[in-house]
């Protein structure tokens, strides 16, 4: 996958909240050309979309899709943090995480591939969603995306907890 920089996220629809950051896979580093607004939680909300970037099943979902399909990636910060994070382990739907959009990056839409969950302060990724199995740790998610991976085309796999 390429470097990622800031770029407009997809037009916004009833259904989805405007991202606070964002970037995509087929633009240049630092590309200006259609700035995101700037907010309060502009550099936390880069520093969330950095840590999902480095996650190696985003890596190769974006490279997946720019070489099967010619498609890019489009990351943006889809929920900012309802409340500050207080102590003891961090749960993937707490609502102290940054939420992640990470999708196919078309001409007129977006296509989720899954949200991940960020921990503002440590800035790692503790949860996902993968829209088929709902919230779940990022361990779950990486058994997961292998299970998935290693199945037969018609094979399902069980979500965790299932």
């Amino acid at each position: 996958m390429g470097p990622l920089s800031a770029s407009a996220p997809p037009a916004a629809s009833a259904s989805a909240p405007e991202p606070v950051a964002s970037a995509s896979a087929s633009a240049p580093p630092l590309d200006t050309a259609a700035p995101v607004e700037p907010t309060p939680n502009q550099g936390d909300a880069a520093l969330a979309v950095g840590a999902v970037e480095k996650l190696t099943e985003v890596k190769s979902f974006c490279e997946t899709l720019k070489i099967k399909h010619g498609l890019s990636c489009i990351l943006y910060v889809s929920e900012v943090p309802e409340e500050k994070c207080g102590p003891g382990p961090a749960q993937p739907l707490d609502a102290c995480n940054f939420s992640v959009y990470v999708g196919e990056n078309h001409k007129t839409h977006s296509s989720r591939f899954a949200t991940f969950f960020v921990r503002p302060g440590a800035w790692t990724v503790v949860g996902a969603d993968d829209f088929a199995c709902g919230g779940m740790s990022i361990a779950d998610y990486k058994k997961l995306r292998a299970a998935r991976l290693k199945a037969k085309p018609d094979e399902a796999v069980d979500c965790p907890g299932d």
